[in-house]
């Protein structure tokens, strides 16, 4: 989770920018399905232990599938998130080249 609260930093504006709100309604998303799943499991558990036919309840390998599908989705938006920071860092990285390059060019014909 280190990841997905690190990109989620105020934007120097004030307040969330769009893109960062469709981040955290990801995320969110994400956390919502693994509690969903969760859930599931733990009612069907309890519900098993009260009935003879266990065979109708999610089987922990329906779980542990569930919590994979979940996992699976977290590190998607894990890797996305941090392509886009790195693409930010790039672009942070130009902008600076650029300004310095102008700096210099600017003081170069001062002279």
């Amino acid at each position: 989770m280190g990841i997905f609260v690190g990109c989620m930093g105020y934007s120097p504006r004030g307040g969330y920018t769009d893109e960062e709100d469709f981040w955290e309604s990801r995320i969110a998303e994400a956390a919502y399905d693994a509690e969903d799943v969760i859930e599931s499991y733990i009612v069907d558990r309890i519900r098993a232990r009260s009935e003879i036919d266990v065979e109708q309840h999610t089987s922990s390998a329906d779980f542990y599938q569930g919590l994979q599908m979940v996992i699976a989705n977290m590190n998607s938006i894990k890797i996305e998130i941090k392509e886009k920071m790195v693409l930010q860092d790039q672009n942070h990285s130009i902008k600076s080249a650029r300004s310095a390059a102008a700096g210099t060019m600017e003081i170069s014909s001062i002279r």
